[in-house]
């Protein structure tokens, strides 16, 4: 379980470089109430992030010292025909700890914003 401000969201971690490349693109959609931590080698780390072969819109919330730091919302969908090199990548203003993703528009509803406090399943 993330607790980020005062809504608590049962993940999946993806903490080797094969789980982080295939992110939530195994899954045709997610609850409400679901997400996925992404866990890095190192802190302080600037990823990017791509949307290929997601089936769904999600927000990607970027996560440094216990705060979300800045949220990309409403991630959309790819054309499945899109060429990989067309592929928009996102990634945070600045470095980071953990990346934390759920279903797109799900962080505004739940009142997730930048600032929030981060309680992580995993030693900090």
């Amino acid at each position: 379980i993330v607790k980020a401000g005062n809504t608590e969201i049962e993940v999946e971690i993806a903490k080797t470089q094969e789980e982080r490349k295939i992110g939530l693109a195994k899954y045709n959609d997610l609850p409400q109430d679901r997400g996925m931590l992404f866990v890095f080698d190192e802190k302080d780390v600037k990823p990017t992030f791509w949307m290929k072969d997601v089936k769904f819109p999600i927000d990607i919330i970027w996560i440094d010292d216990g705060k979300v730091i800045e949220i990309t919302e409403k991630v959309p969908v790819l054309v499945s025909s899109t060429p990989d090199y067309k592929i928009p990548k996102y990634s945070p203003k600045q470095t980071i700890d953990y990346v934390l993703e759920i279903t797109g528009g799900e962080a505004a509803k739940k009142g997730i914003k930048a600032g929030d406090n981060v309680q992580l399943p995993i030693p900090e």
